[in-house]
């Protein structure tokens, strides 16, 4: 890879566009989250859960993303699909915390 760290949202983009890789994905929906654009971090999560489904930290932004727009039952429906299939320490914690919250 010739460039090691692309922080630029534009650039990210592009990146995208031309690579279709989980990393720009992931890089965009936590800068969105940083931004808390909450509804561009459920698309960049999306996109970067369909490339790497394993991988916990877009199922993670997902949830939270949701959390933060008040959609708590879709973030903890999210949490429960990935473990179905996966297992993860920062699932069942977030899964915990948010079951445990009261509205």
């Amino acid at each position: 890879m010739i460039v090691k760290e692309v922080n630029s949202e534009d650039a990210l983009i592009e990146r995208f566009r031309v690579a279709g890789d989980y990393d720009s994905a992931i890089s965009l929906a936590k800068l969105y989250f940083e931004k808390k654009n909450y509804e561009r971090v459920i698309l960049w999560a999306k996109r970067a859960s369909k490339i790497r489904p394993k991988e916990e930290d877009a199922w993670l932004l997902f949830a939270k993303a949701k959390y933060e727009l008040g959609k708590k039952e879709d973030a903890i429906k999210a949490l429960k699909l990935y473990k179905e299939y996966f297992k993860s320490k920062k699932i069942d914690r977030l899964l915990l915390r948010y079951r445990s919250e009261k509205e």
